[in-house]
């Protein structure tokens, strides 16, 4: 089967269940490819739940589906599209950036080729007009609501899917934006045979008669399935609800589902009449499908990505630089490091080497990596969070290998850590002369600063991963309190009841490896001013003109026990580690089903039944052109 062979979609006896609540009482059906099928229903009615079960995008309690005689399998995911009624879509990207980092990464062939697949996509979709113009978002001035859409819209049909599969592709739009984006789904459908499924909420007239079927679904159950064109006559002549003429049927239909006019016992002997027969013309494709012929699509790993690792990194990286690249260089991101560095640089300015300057020294080295820990420790947490969405959907098409996400998206990140440890680490320095021995301790200290940042964003990302968004901040900041605490700076560890934690502090051996450098590298310090009387150093400082306290007497006395090589050895294995940690994490978080969004789920399916229950009870008879109102799209999102 070919991305563009047009396959139709069948599901039969499909029920799903969300808590306590039977989203899906049996639902059986057909969409036939280059038809454009809309699925209605008022709120709660399942349609969402119908639309997401079909792309296995929920478990279904029972049923099957089949494309084209074939169950599902994850080589279906590139030839079946899901377009979420929310944009997921990158802000900072153009809309010609958006499809071509999309396209290399899911489409065969040079980069040629995919340059002429997305031009012709964007004139598809009449996106000519802003292909160049930024995304935006709600805080970023870009394209309209429909040109967004339309972009989702793009961004599945770069690889000719045979199915596509729409949330409320209409949600949010004026009556002109809906029509434009309907009708180029109508062609899309009918030029490429594709088989196009969209759940819509109570359409305009002339956007209803721009779908070729319709299924309306009321209480979990089908309640029509068929032409668009024969509505009207099936509601009038099998259910004896006639359509006033000078009504909108799409709203007609929905006040008969609101207003509990399906409940008769004629209509209700109908519904169940044709329920039948719609799952007795799925059953033999059933049962073709359970015979002795292969009935899944297999594909290898290696088939199962359009490109290699190395190639999806390198694109991966290109797509964070463009959207990252303008944010780099902020003016009050320099204030604020040359402010701390310049008050650090005033604090500790000029330490000497005299007795008296050796703690002084120590906390100086402190401050050289205090920022560097907490900044990228921050930062860190809510990296996956924020892209989570975006990861997910990207996934289950198959367009990249989440290791080469992982990478890409964890490697961008230090990329704002490039320019600012070094403006700060170079006044803070020397303003307070940490070690004016030369210019190879000011480099190592610097190469020690960058790997502490790598350490505690490795940290942070693997709290981020591991950890809900909602606690993982807690975790944070009393694993940051605990080592803050256990690095010898406040009280001597061996005075602590818990001594052996600063073992396991990776806070402690960056402090250790500059303070090394600070200290163990510098020159001999001098007593104080050769008296003996009130010195830490008695074996030392005899009151003898020239008496000195050695740099490693200084290190040692300052609670550092670890040579350079032992602390950026522990450094490097915690930064793989937490890494390593991370990814793992990720995976795990990536594979979950969403028990969470399954309470979630229940929780909104319970309002809308009370919702539902409430129009109930206020609707009356059809008095105007337009019906009771029904609860906003969002509130469907089952």
């Amino acid at each position: 089967m070919s991305n563009t062979d047009g396959i139709a979609v069948s599901w039969a006896d499909v029920r799903v269940t969300i808590g306590a609540n039977e989203a899906l009482k049996g639902v059986s059906g057909t969409a036939q490819p280059g038809r454009l099928t809309a699925l209605m229903g008022p709120s709660g009615s399942g349609k969402t739940t119908l639309l997401t079960a079909v792309a296995h995008r929920i478990a279904i309690t029972s049923g099957d589906v089949l494309f084209g005689g074939l169950r599902w399998s994850k080589a279906l995911r590139r030839r079946v599209a899901f377009v979420e009624q929310d944009d997921i879509v990158f802000p900072e990207l153009t809309v010609r950036e958006s499809l071509s980092f999309l396209a290399r990464l899911r489409l065969e062939g040079d980069e040629r080729t995919t340059d002429e697949r997305v031009s012709e996509t964007i004139k598809l979709l009449r996106l000519e007009a802003c292909e160049h113009t930024k995304v935006g978002s709600a805080l970023m001035r870009g394209v309209s609501g429909g040109e967004r859409k339309r972009l989702c819209i793009a961004q599945e049909l770069l690889v000719e899917p045979a199915v596509m599969l729409l949330d409320e592709p209409t949600s949010g739009l004026d009556s002109a934006m809906a029509m434009i984006t309907v009708e180029v789904l109508a062609e899309l459908a009918r030029a490429r045979q594709i088989c196009v499924i969209c759940s819509i909420h109570q359409p305009s007239s002339q956007v209803f008669h721009s779908f070729d079927d319709l299924i309306l679904l009321n209480k979990g159950k089908a309640a029509y399935a068929g032409p668009v064109n024969a509505a009207r006559a099936h509601f009038a002549n099998r259910l004896d609800l006639a359509c006033p003429a000078d009504w909108n049927p799409a709203d007609f239909f929905m006040d008969c589902c609101v207003g509990d006019k399906l409940s008769s016992e004629t209509a209700r002997a109908q519904i169940d009449a044709d329920a039948a027969k719609a799952l007795a013309a799925v059953a033999h494709a059933l049962a073709d499908a359970g015979g002795g012929a292969p009935n899944r699509l297999v594909e290898s790993v290696t088939e199962r990505y359009a490109k290699p690792w190395r190639y999806q990194l390198r694109v991966l990286l290109q797509r964070e630089w463009a959207m990252r690249k303008g944010a780099l260089w902020d003016w009050n991101q320099l204030y604020l490091h040359a402010g701390i560095a310049a008050l650090g640089g005033v604090m500790w300015f000029g330490t000497g080497y005299a007795e008296r300057d050796i703690f002084p020294r120590f906390t100086a080295s402190f401050a050289v990596i205090l920022q560097w820990v907490f900044f990228p420790f921050l930062d860190g947490l809510f990296v996956f969070a924020a892209a989570e969405v975006q990861l997910r959907k990207e996934l289950r098409v198959g367009a990249y290998r989440l290791s080469s996400w992982f990478v890409a998206k964890t490697t961008a990140a230090l990329l704002p850590y490039a320019v600012w440890p070094l403006l700060h680490v170079t006044i803070l320095y020397w303003m307070a002369a940490v070690n004016p021995m030369g210019g190879a301790p000011f480099i190592v200290t610097l190469a020690l600063v960058y790997l502490t940042i790598v350490l505690f964003q490795s940290f942070s990302l693997a709290l981020g991963a591991a950890l809900s968004p909602g606690r993982v901040m807690t975790v944070a900041l009393l694993c940051m309190t605990a080592m803050f605490l256990f690095t010898g700076v406040f009280i001597p560890l061996e005075q602590t009841p818990l001594p052996w934690i600063g073992l396991i502090n990776p806070l402690l051996y960056c402090l250790q490896a500059v303070t090394s450098v600070a200290i163990g590298w510098g020159a001999p310090y001098a007593c104080n001013d050769g008296v003996r009387v009130g010195t830490a150093y008695p074996d030392v400082c005899t009151g003898r003109p020239g008496d000195q306290i050695s740099p490693e007497r200084a290190l040692a006395d300052s609670g550092v026990w670890s040579d350079l090589r032992l602390s950026v050895g522990v450094m490097a294995i915690y930064a793989l580690a937490f890494r390593f940690l991370a990814f793992r994490a990720l995976r795990a978080r990536m594979r979950e089903q969403g028990a969470a969004q399954g309470h979630v789920s229940a929780l909104l399916a319970s309002l809308r039944t009370t919702l539902a229950r409430a129009r109930a009870v206020h609707v009356s008879k059809p008095q105007a052109a337009q019906p009771a109102a029904v609860t906003s799209p969002a509130a469907d999102r089952v």
